[in-house]
């Protein structure tokens, strides 16, 4: 069932829910002006917040990462392509402008990244995950410039 469905299903039962216990709101000690005013706000905000649910869980999914994060690299620089759905882009760096490079775990729950440190900035300036395409030779060219222990990549760093 896709998410949508679900959610549309669930917003129905909700309203359900909400007429039933407008007219059994007594049961329960609201039917008071104040308990009916409640169900009605009640009411009326629903469908507001199942709109806002809808345009958040209706995004579209990029897919993998190697999809749309693609890594190249020539004798002279390296060119980084976005292409997710929402807003592509290119951006190539200079060999020349990268002092040195980090690779970082991030646990279970996200992507490892390869960060690169800029030799005017002294701080990252790039993080390419490591389910980029074209990442792992990426990788072993920064290792055969020297600009990434591979130490670290094994985790033997000491």
């Amino acid at each position: 069932m896709k998410r949508s469905r679900a959610l549309d299903v669930f917003s129905n039962v909700c309203l359900v829910i909400g007429w039933f216990g407008w007219t059994g709101a007594h049961a329960y000690g609201a039917d008071t002006a104040l308990g009916r005013g409640a169900w009605i706000a009640l009411m009326i905000a629903m469908p507001g917040v199942f709109f806002l649910l809808h345009r958040y869980w209706d995004k579209p999914d990029p897919g993998p990462i190697a999809n749309w994060y693609r890594i190249s690299f020539d004798a002279s620089q390296i060119k980084i392509e976005l292409t997710p759905p929402a807003s592509p882009s290119i951006r190539t760096i200079p060999w020349s402008t990268i002092a040195s490079a980090k690779f970082v775990s991030n646990g279970i729950m996200s992507s490892d990244e390869v960060w690169l440190y800029a030799k005017d900035r002294g701080k990252v300036f790039v993080k390419i995950p490591t389910e980029a395409s074209g990442e792992p030779e990426f990788v072993g060219e920064l290792a055969s410039r020297k600009l990434l222990d591979v130490r670290e990549l094994i985790g033997t760093n000491g």
